[in-house]
């Protein structure tokens, strides 16, 4: 019985866990927007997808409302652009960011706006711009690629806290995420709990992953977990417009953003036909068991009903009194809110058939193991018959044979002496610095790319022919024989021009001659007729 009251038990505390974490993992219907038109109340949710929302008012079911689109109602959308600024950006990075803003601001219509967020070491807000030549203008100045690294999810958590904030009745907002995905910080927030806080917010986050064409698998990994932090927000879409190398794509995704958007549902209610029995008013809209919303107000933002007029009265032109008969008011009878109606009482429903099915299982465990214990039982009886083992203990046996042992001869061994093994001396090997592996990636020809390996504290040459250690490109004419070399001193990569013809350029710089330079990952070295990037891996 011990195993049977334990095995509930695990049931129960299984059981309470579960729904829990059910109704925490409940997608939102609603954004935070709210706005009062005349006589009706309009609410903006997510895409409905052809399926009709059920709306409850204060517990009550209410069907005094109509479904639309956000374009169809031509309410305005404010985009808030996040930019990353990051330095580790390379030369295709930077240009699908640009070209995503620009795509973004030519899809604006008259009445939406744009916001652009530049990412540092904190957020820069700027203000809302519609599609002109001053968000032309701004979008440049942000595309600037100055800092160090970015605090990717503080940004997010910052960004959802202050559109939230300033969310009001003028526009729906949502969040455009521009990055690589690569945040070096240590995350003050777990990537649940930045998942329930984008779930929480109603907002929606939409992901523009840029990626390297020449990205090595930790590069795409980054680009294909961003993508992922628009799955909890509301109508979210994530893209990665060069994950799988095809070009062109960057239009594609901000034309879905936009489209998604546009297509996000609102819910017209008859604000006049709203119980005013209560100081606040409590709207539950959902879509499905799964994705739900709610939204509180205060009645005094409602429009005023109706103030009854009396009917105009005149005296009849005779002398004698007169006595008014008097009429009772009558109200209407307001119909009790049922238990099962509207979204609770389906999630009531649902609690109540997941407890009878943890029961009935519960009661077919408790049967299989009692029967089990019976059957084990009795085939111990069948086993050992009780007369034929009283009858085995009753036999007598006969007594040992009397044996006499002689110990005159026996000696005890000697104990072995112990002797301490010899242990040399053992020196441990210092450690060594660790080299590095370069690759070198034309940018019109990847399939050529150069991949070596620098000792610590060493170096090699690079040009056209064999005066150099590592030959480029024998075709190249404008590439010297001994054109420039590249450093390793365990940490950091260098690079200096070997007096070359035409020069060697770092990211688009001229370097002097025979003056070393530093070298980061993502970095684009112009020697002779070609770019090549530098991706630079820790031995």
């Amino acid at each position: 019985m011990k195993r049977v009251f334990a095995l509930i038990l695990c049931l129960a505390v299984v059981l309470a866990l579960t729904l829990p974490a059910a109704a925490a993992q409940q997608s939102p219907f609603l954004h935070p927007f709210l706005r009062v038109e005349e006589d009706s109340l309009l609410l903006a949710g997510g895409p409905t997808e052809g399926t009709a929302p059920s709306i409850t008012v204060n517990g009550q079911s209410f069907s005094q409302f109509s479904v639309s689109t956000v374009q169809e109602e031509e309410l305005p959308i404010t985009y808030y652009c996040l930019v990353d600024q990051s330095s580790s950006f390379s030369i295709s990075q930077k240009k699908q960011q640009l070209e995503a803003l620009n795509a973004l601001s030519s899809a604006l219509r008259p009445m939406d706006r744009m916001v652009l967020v530049t990412m540092r070491d904190k957020l820069s807000f700027g203000e809302p711009l519609g599609s002109s030549d001053a968000l032309e203008k701004a979008i440049t100045e942000a595309c600037t690629y100055t800092a160090p690294q970015t605090y990717l999810s503080d940004a997010v958590v910052k960004a959802i806290e202050t559109v939230s904030k300033t969310q009001d009745d003028q526009s729906v907002c949502c969040i455009v995420l521009f990055s690589d995905g690569l945040d070096d910080t240590v995350q003050k927030k777990s990537q649940e709990e930045l998942n329930a806080l984008i779930r929480s917010s109603g907002l929606s986050l939409n992901v523009v992953a840029l990626v390297d064409p020449w990205a090595d698998q930790y590069g795409r990994g980054l680009a294909t977990q961003l993508v992922c932090y628009a799955e909890p927000s509301l109508g979210g879409i994530g893209t990665a417009p060069l994950l799988n190398g095809e070009a062109g794509k960057v239009q594609d995704g901000i034309t879905e953003i936009v489209n998604a958007m546009l297509s996000g549902s609102v819910l017209r209610l008859d604000a006049m036909e709203l119980p005013r029995d209560k100081d606040s008013v409590t709207i539950e809209a959902a879509l499905s068991q799964s994705q739900a919303g709610t939204i509180r107000l205060e009645t005094s933002i409602l429009p005023e009903l109706p103030q009854p007029t009396e009917p105009e009265t005149t005296a009849p032109p005779t002398t004698e009194p007169t006595t008014m008969p008097t009429t009772a008011a009558t109200t209407a009878p307001t119909q009790p809110a049922s238990l099962l109606s509207g979204q609770g009482g389906a999630n009531l429903l649902l609690v109540l058939i997941l407890v009878g099915a943890a029961l009935v299982l519960i009661l077919v465990v408790v049967m299989v193991v009692l029967t089990r214990r019976r059957r084990e039982d009795h085939e111990e009886e069948d086993e050992y018959d009780g007369e034929e083992f009283m009858a085995e203990l009753e036999t007598p046996k006969a007594p040992p044979a009397n044996i006499k042992l002689d110990f005159s001869d026996f000696k005890k061994p000697e104990e072995p002496t112990v002797q301490e093994p010899f242990l040399p001396e053992l020196t441990l090997p210092k450690q060594t610095a660790s080299g590095c592996i370069v690759h070198l990636v034309p940018e019109n020809h990847p399939e050529g790319a150069v991949k070596f390996i620098i000792k610590p504290n060493a170096s090699v040459t690079l040009g056209r022919n064999s005066k150099s250690d590592i030959v480029l490109n024998e075709t190249d004419n404008a590439l010297s024989g001994l054109h420039f070399e590249l450093q390793w001193d365990s940490r950091t990569l260098y690079l200096r021009d070997r007096n070359s013809t035409n020069g060697t350029a770092l990211n688009g710089v001229p370097l002097r001659a025979d003056v070393w330079a530093r070298v980061e990952n993502k970095a684009v070295i112009q020697a002779g007729s070609t770019r090549y990037a530098v991706i630079i891996r820790k031995k």
